[in-house]
């Protein structure tokens, strides 16, 4: 199934919706303060189940990809990767890239609105490792997103039709 750019737009902002709560819980289990946006630090697991979410209403063609600026000997980051945000620097980060867009529903951490779905040669976004390169990391972190994608499929079910 294709959908349009506004339904992709509609689909990601419903998946950032549902994994609020779950974000908040994560955050509960790390043992720490509720962050503010709490979609810091969520990136990675955010990006695994958005990938599983797209590949099972649209196939594939969707992939998780990274920018993470190269650590220096003097362990300060150096790089233009991953995302820009709004207060200049350049970060550490995972979206989700298919079609030709940029699918980011963690941007508000870096000072942006909490979706953002753009084209894949957006300036605020730098990739340089690709879902395989990250692999080792994201397979680490997949149990999380999988206990989301159960509870997901109910929700989604219950609550929304993207075919009309």
């Amino acid at each position: 199934m294709r959908l349009s750019a506004a339904k992709i737009s509609l689909l990601a902002s419903d998946c950032r919706r549902f994994l609020e709560p779950h974000w908040l819980e994560t955050h509960k289990s790390w043992g720490e303060e509720t962050p503010d946006p709490l979609s810091r630090w969520m990136c990675r697991y955010s990006s695994i189940f958005l990938a599983a979410v797209f590949r099972e209403r649209l196939g594939s063609g969707w992939t998780v990809v990274g920018g993470r600026p190269q650590l220096q000997l003097d362990a300060t980051s150096q790089g233009v990767v991953g995302i820009f945000a709004t207060d200049g620097t350049w970060n550490d980060h995972c979206w989700l890239e298919g079609n030709g867009l940029v699918l980011d529903i963690t941007a508000d951490q870096f000072g942006y609105p909490p979706v953002i779905v753009t084209v894949v040669d957006d300036i605020r976004y730098e990739a340089n490792l690709c879902e395989r390169d990250m692999e080792s990391d994201l397979r680490k972190l997949r149990h999380r997103p999988t206990s989301w994608l159960t509870a997901w499929r109910t929700w989604e079910d219950s609550c929304f039709n993207y075919d009309g």
